[in-house]
């Protein structure tokens, strides 16, 4: 197919066969017909790609890519690697389990990027845990303050990402592609796995997320790096952390927030979160009222999951 407008790019290491062909069935049923997948491996021991050919055959999709790496490289680079494969003027890139909330997911990913003319997007997601083939619906909020980008509060939106670290989740998020592939090239001399901190970067030169207030996602939220409490990437994510503001600091050194966020560097390296945030309030007391807004947004439905047309696994 000649007429590529989004391509959905496929981020795997030492994945799950099972969770593979769940996120691949879930495109693959995209009522959006104007696509590619491009799956790109990161070294695993077994990329399963001989698998994968098999499924893509015997469900009668071809216009797909494979990009095997021989050794592990980290997410930035295997995501690098992979868009630098891939032909959609969009690109949302999932990983293995995750999976679209609706089969018009895509189509709407698509109509609202074109019509908003925007370099990123992000959405709602539902998380989800899965055992022997039983859903159970998990809460996965973020960003803790929604409103800075219902309202495009662009400073508000700068200071949470630099201040508080409120990413929005790599899981929600659609890109112009040569946009998300030039930030990641920016960052990937610092940043190894946290790929999603490349938003502080963007916002401080001017370029934030527009909202599409609508779930278009599910999100296998026991597994992920960033949700997976125990994993062993934590300190290496810290780390990533750490230099990616170091590198702020070089470039935008300037901006206050930057200036902030360098003087109060120890206070981050705290592993107690609960002992993390007591001494922050104390460094930083419009944290508190952060929180406080955070949870008057939930109390209000702000974040509310409209379940309707929720497709599960097809």
């Amino acid at each position: 197919m000649s007429n590529i407008l989004f391509s959905v790019l496929l981020v795997t290491y030492n994945s799950e066969l099972s969770d593979i062909f769940k996120t691949l069935t879930s495109i693959i049923n995209q009522e959006f017909k104007h696509f590619e997948i491009v799956l790109s491996d990161d070294g695993s021991e077994d990329n399963k790609f001989k698998q994968i050919e098999e499924f893509m055959k015997e469900h009668k999709f071809f216009n797909y890519k494979m990009v095997g790496h021989d050794k592990n490289q980290g997410t930035v680079k295997n995501l690098i690697s992979g868009l630098e494969n891939c032909s959609g003027k969009y690109v949302r890139d999932f990983g293995p389990g995750d999976m679209f909330y609706t089969k018009d997911s895509l189509k709407k990913l698509y109509e609202f990027m074109e019509k908003k003319q925007c370099d990123s997007c992000f959405c709602k997601v539902q998380g989800y845990i899965e055992k022997n083939g039983t859903l159970t619906k998990k809460g996965y909020i973020h960003p803790f303050d929604i409103n800075a980008y219902k309202k495009g509060k662009k400073d508000l939106i700068l200071k949470n990402l630099i201040l508080y670290s409120d990413n929005v989740s790599g899981a929600s998020t659609s890109y112009k592609t040569d946009y998300y592939l030039s930030y990641l090239k920016k960052i990937v001399g610092s940043v190894v796995y946290e790929e999603d901190i490349f938003q502080v970067y963007a916002a401080l030169e001017g370029n934030n997320f527009e909202f599409l207030d609508e779930c278009l996602i599910w999100y296998e939220t026991s597994g992920g790096i960033s949700t997976n409490k125990n994993s062993p990437f934590k300190k290496k994510i810290a780390l990533d952390v750490e230099h990616f503001f170091d590198l702020m600091n070089l470039k935008f050194g300037e901006n206050k927030y930057v200036q902030k966020r360098m003087r109060l560097s120890k206070l981050y390296r705290i592993d107690n979160l609960y002992l993390r945030t007591i001494v922050r309030f104390l460094y930083d007391p419009y944290a508190i009222i952060y929180l406080v807004k955070h949870y008057v947004s939930v109390i209000r439905g702000d974040y509310k999951i409209n379940s309707k047309g929720e497709q599960w696994n097809s």
